[in-house]
Parts: C-alpha cells; sequence; structure tokens
C-alpha cells in the first residue's frame, strides 16, 4: 500500500532526513495521480536533458577558476585540461543530437517540434560565429583526438590568466571543414585564437536553444499540462500544512530503513513542484490579458465603483462590481479583504473580461481559485497589477 508522507530536513542535522507518514494512498487516487503526473514528468524529463552538459562546463570553469586563484599550477593544468575541454564540447554537441533524436522518436521526423528545432539551430549557426567554431570543431575533435593546440599562460591586470589556443594554420591542415567555415577561418586577423570565450558564449546559446524547445512544447500542450497541474495542486491542497515536501512512499517496510539512516530513494516519489510552477507561471502568462488580478496592504480607504482598485501611498480602494476599459468590460469575481497579523488590511480581487467564451471563462476562474487556496497562492502574485 502507498503512503503520503511529509519529508524535510533535520533541523538539528541538516544532513540527515525526516520522513513522517500522513495516510494511506488508495489505489485508484494514486493511479489518478500518476496519469496527471506523467506528462508532468515528461517536462521534467525535458528540463534536465542539459545536466550533463552543466556538469561539464562547471568543471571547465572550476579548472580555469582554480588556476586562476592560484589553487593549481600549471602542470596540473596541462594534464588536467585536455580531457575537461574535449569533453566539454562533446556535451555541448551531443544534447543537440540528444533532443533532435527525442523529438523525431516522440513527434515524428516532419513535425512542427522537428521543425522547431532545426529553425532554432540554424539560427545560431547563421548568426553566430562562436556557434560555427565550436560546432565544427567537435567534429575536428573528434577525428583528430585534438580540441585545442596550445594553452598560454599570462598576466592580465597583475592576475594570472589561461588561455586555450587553437592554431589557426594547424587547424585548416589537418582536417576538411566545410568549404564556407574554411573561408571564415582563412579571413580571421588572428593566427591564434582563444576558444575558451567561445566555449561561453556556446555555452550560452545551447542552453537558449534547451529552454526555447522546452517552452514550445509547454505553449503547444498548455492547456492539457495546466488541467495536470491544477490537478496535483488540489491534491496537494490537503496536505498544505505540511511544513516540507509531499512524497509519495511506495514500500512501507522501507521506512523503518530509512529512519536508521537507509537510502530511500528507489521507493520514493518525488512530484515535481518546481515544473508544475514553471507551468502554472506559463499559464499565468497566457491569460495575463484575459484577467485583472489585485493583490494590495495597506490601508483600506473605501470603494470607487467606477474603477478598478487604487494603491494609493500607505492604503488603497476597493474597485467596482464591473468595469469597462477602452472597449472592453470586465466583471470582478472575486474582492475579498482580510486582516493581516500587523493590523493592515489585505485585498485580494480579480476581474475577468467578459467577452471569454463561457467554458474557457469557467476553467481560468476555477484556476485561479484552486491556485489561491493552496500554500503555493504567492504564485499569483506573478501577474498580479502593480
Amino acid at each position: 500500500m502507498k503512503q503520503i508522507a511529509c519529508i524535510k530536513k533535520d533541523k538539528d542535522d541538516p544532513k540527515r532526513k525526516d520522513l513522517r507518514v500522513i495516510e494511506e494512498l488508495a489505489e485508484d487516487k494514486y493511479i489518478s495521480l500518476e496519469e496527471n503526473l506523467k506528462p508532468i514528468n515528461k517536462i521534467f524529463f525535458e528540463l534536465n536533458f542539459i545536466s550533463d552538459l552543466k556538469s561539464s562546463f562547471k568543471e571547465l570553469n572550476d579548472v580555469v577558476e582554480d588556476y586562476e586563484s592560484e589553487r593549481i599550477d600549471d602542470r596540473a593544468v596541462i594534464n588536467i585540461l585536455g580531457k575537461v575541454v574535449c569533453n566539454c564540447i562533446s556535451q555541448l554537441i551531443s544534447l543537440l543530437n540528444k533532443w533532435e533524436k527525442y523529438l523525431k522518436n516522440n513527434f515524428g521526423n516532419k513535425s512542427e517540434e522537428v521543425e522547431n528545432f532545426k529553425r532554432l539551430t540554424a539560427s545560431e549557426y547563421d548568426n553566430y560565429f562562436h556557434y560555427r567554431l565550436i560546432y565544427e570543431l567537435r567534429n575536428y575533435s573528434f577525428h583528430t583526438g585534438y580540441a585545442f593546440h596550445q594553452i598560454t599562460f599570462a598576466f592580465k591586470d597583475e592576475k594570472k590568466k589561461i588561455e586555450i589556443i587553437i592554431d589557426k594554420e594547424k587547424l585548416l591542415e589537418g582536417f576538411n571543414f566545410k568549404r564556407n567555415f574554411s573561408d571564415e577561418i582563412k579571413l580571421l586577423s588572428e593566427d591564434k585564437i582563444d576558444i575558451y570565450p567561445h566555449i561561453q558564449n556556446m555555452y550560452k546559446s545551447i542552453s537558449k536553444i534547451n529552454y526555447e524547445l522546452v517552452r514550445f512544447n509547454i505553449i503547444k500542450n498548455a492547456n492539457s499540462l495546466v488541467k495536470n497541474s491544477i490537478y496535483v495542486i488540489n491534491f496537494l491542497n490537503k496536505y498544505k500544512d505540511c511544513d516540507g515536501r509531499i512524497v509519495i512512499v511506495k514500500d512501507l517496510s522501507s521506512i523503518e530503513k530509512f529512519k536508521n539512516g537507509g537510502n530511500l530513494s528507489m521507493n520514493i516519489e518525488h512530484i515535481p513542484m518546481e515544473i508544475i510552477f514553471l507551468l502554472v507561471k506559463s499559464y499565468l502568462n497566457l491569460i495575463n490579458n484575459e484577467i485583472k488580478l489585485f493583490n494590495l496592504t495597506g490601508i483600506y480607504l473605501g470603494r470607487k465603483e467606477n474603477s478598478f482598485p487604487i494603491k494609493e501611498s500607505d492604503g488603497f480602494f476597493e474597485g467596482g462590481i464591473n468595469m469597462q476599459l477602452e472597449n472592453t468590460k470586465w466583471m470582478r469575481i472575486i474582492s475579498k479583504l482580510s486582516i493581516k497579523k500587523e493590523g493592515k488590511t489585505r485585498l485580494f480581487c480579480f476581474y475577468i473580461r467578459t467577452d471569454l467564451e463561457k467554458r474557457h471563462a469557467t476553467a481560468v476562474i476555477n484556476f485561479i481559485k484552486i491556485v489561491r487556496e493552496s500554500k503555493w497562492n504567492n504564485l499569483l502574485d506573478y501577474i498580479a497589477v502593480k
């Protein structure tokens, strides 16, 4: 039998975690939860495509930083850097290959997803020299075994600096590049190129592509993903008093092992709230023009029937019920006043456009209400009128 549990770090020992079982999770509810988590976990899986690249990129930056901070000497850098640079460049291109294969296998060779991938990568290749250089250098290093030809050490601005150099002449002699790229290299004014800044910029380009690919899939499937997210948030609202992270324990017998210092990773299922927050924010962004949401705190100054809520110095006015702004009519759905601990009044209020299709308007209203009633209601601040 599966269990709903709360897991959090031990106050006295941050390395340890406390786990408290809350209640049993019925099988039918678990199946429904899994069905709604499946597409969310898919987005989580896509976002983690870049994790190997992040590790390789950090490893390279750490070596350079260790040298420039004099934590390692010239000889240590020479011994380490060759492998680290090759690995980083390889991971940069491997991520692209991984995405292309994933998109083709899951959506088809002629799908919108694959076309979007081609458009994004072509744009970076066509517009940025760093992208072309590192992309071609990956092929060069794969066939020759060298990602660079020389390491130079110098002092700049009274600090130790390292340069990872490719020699233009050696590069062109050692490999048969595309003609356009070879011509571009020949036209460079410098004979020796420090590739470290280009690797940095390539990482930014690949990170941007990775983000845009995930974003494309989120936007395309926004409505269904938000329904999945709302189901999970609604499910978790029952446990919003938990001051840790809600998890599903699949094997009750392993809990005692965990309490005695054992590993529970194989028998526990985390709910990817970070991805749910991302999806909720994406949906809020999509409906931003369809609602007006106000979260105001201060002295309550009264109501203005012909106005939206207004913030004035240390107070605010509540707004009217039906409003018109230019040619758009708005209807107030919720307007709730509450007293905060410090004696100030808080107003939560939101309006929706009256010209929305009824089913869509109902979905938006339910969405706002569910998020507001959850322990993550601060997500609504993301689109609140400032």
